[in-house]
């Protein structure tokens, strides 16, 4: 089987995910009010769960060698209309992560539980760092 993505990157990027997922748990549960920790944890468990199901079914098709199901851009958004995005694997497989990683980044940010200014902050500097990482 002619597998266009590095059983490395796959590896590596479980993993981050994993880390990122145990500092998140742990800064929640070990708060002063684990009560409400508790509730942002079950938040983040959640958006942790939908991530993976989208992760694994790409994954799942590049190893079987499928067409996987195409994810739309942001509407307006037009990095990905190139045709190279639709007629290579490995760049459907870089642009349909890409996409699925802002979601995961930007659903944690909806979840969170601080003010509206605060919240706002942080949708500008994760939209500076995931356009910065745009493939």
């Amino acid at each position: 089987m002619n597998n266009p993505v590095p059983l490395e990157y796959v590896t590596s990027f479980a993993q981050t995910n994993q880390a990122l997922m145990q500092h998140l748990a742990t800064a929640l549960l070990t708060g002063s009010d684990n009560g409400a920790n508790f509730q942002n944890y079950a938040e983040v468990a959640q958006a942790q769960q939908g991530y993976l199901q989208q992760m694994s079914t790409l994954w799942l098709g590049v190893m079987m060698e499928a067409v996987p199901s195409p994810i739309q851009p942001s509407k307006g958004d037009r990095r990905f209309a190139g045709e190279e995005w639709r007629k290579s694997s490995l760049h459907s497989f870089l642009k349909d992560s890409y996409l699925i990683n802002t979601r995961f980044v930007n659903d944690l940010i909806e979840r969170s539980s601080v003010d509206e200014k605060t919240r706002g902050r942080m949708r500008f500097f994760a939209r500076q760092i995931l356009d910065a990482l745009s493939p």
